[in-house]
């Protein structure tokens, strides 16, 4: 849908007319191109990290899963690890379902920015939550021998949101377009840049004391109210692709949709 086509497709910039078989002209606002870019990407080639949260009456056995390993949502340690690779280093986005319940909402990441950091971390005296603590005690007997230091995390990440509400300001990165003294708006995002407000993580990692292993992150928890606000899992989309679960549009010519939306985005 949007969040995998928001990706993979450049921004549509400007509308584009094309000549029908019957010699008539035909013009794609910016509005139809990123509506024909959303039902072209309906079925994509992804790679996935977390388990999605089906709700309690899911069938989880037919899948091999208890309820709670069903509800294992992204390890922190992991969404640590692919922000800092993915967009820190490789400059690519990835989409996160923001909603650790049952319902998706899927949203692409495009900046994060870590906020604090502490080493040392002292869990026992900065918390009472029971589970933060048997998680945090179940993780250092798991590595019982490895010596591990616990270190704070306070990571704020900024997302493309699907919502179009005009009027509003736009951010630096937003493109306003007249038409007929119209004013056309492309989606918004939240823009750190701008003010726009990002949305903040509090996690635990355990990273590696030992000699062979030292500065490596092996495990983490969510903590504090991220124990029950954080991306229930995400997922990056690697190509268009029609697997044939049903999703795409039968009618619809992909590698034209594509076509125009790059001519578009010139």
């Amino acid at each position: 849908g949007w969040a995998g086509a928001s990706i993979l497709d450049p921004q549509p910039l400007k509308p584009v007319t094309v000549t029908g078989k019957n010699g008539e002209e035909v013009r794609f606002e910016i509005g139809d191109l990123m509506a024909l870019s959303t039902e072209s990407h309906m079925e994509l080639l992804s790679s996935s990290a977390g388990i999605r949260n089906y709700g309690r009456n899911h069938p989880y056995e037919q899948e091999g899963l208890d309820y709670k390993t069903a509800r294992d949502d992204i390890n922190p340690s992991a969404f640590h690890l692919i922000l800092a690779n993915l967009i820190g280093v490789l400059k690519r986005s990835f989409v996160v379902d923001k909603d650790f319940g049952p319902e998706v909402w899927n949203h692409p990441v495009h900046q994060y920015k870590v906020e604090k950091v502490f080493g040392n971390f002292p869990i026992e005296k900065k918390t009472r939550d029971r589970e933060t603590l048997s998680d945090h005690r179940a993780i250092l007997k798991k590595y019982a021998e490895t010596p591990l230091i616990p270190v704070y995390v306070k990571t704020t990440v900024w997302i493309i949101s699907d919502a179009i509400t005009p009027p509003y300001e736009t951010t630096p990165d937003e493109k306003v377009f007249t038409k007929n003294g119209e004013r056309v708006y492309l989606p918004r995002r939240s823009d750190p840049n701008a003010g726009g407000a990002g949305t903040t993580y509090e996690y635990i990692l355990y990273v590696s004391a030992d000699k062979e292993t030292h500065g490596d992150v092996v495990d983490g928890i969510w903590f504090g109210s991220s124990r029950r606000n954080h991306p229930d899992f995400i997922w990056i989309p690697l190509a268009n692709s029609r697997e044939g679960w049903g999703y795409e549009n039968p009618h619809l010519d992909e590698k034209e949709v594509r076509n125009l939306v790059l001519q578009s985005a010139q």
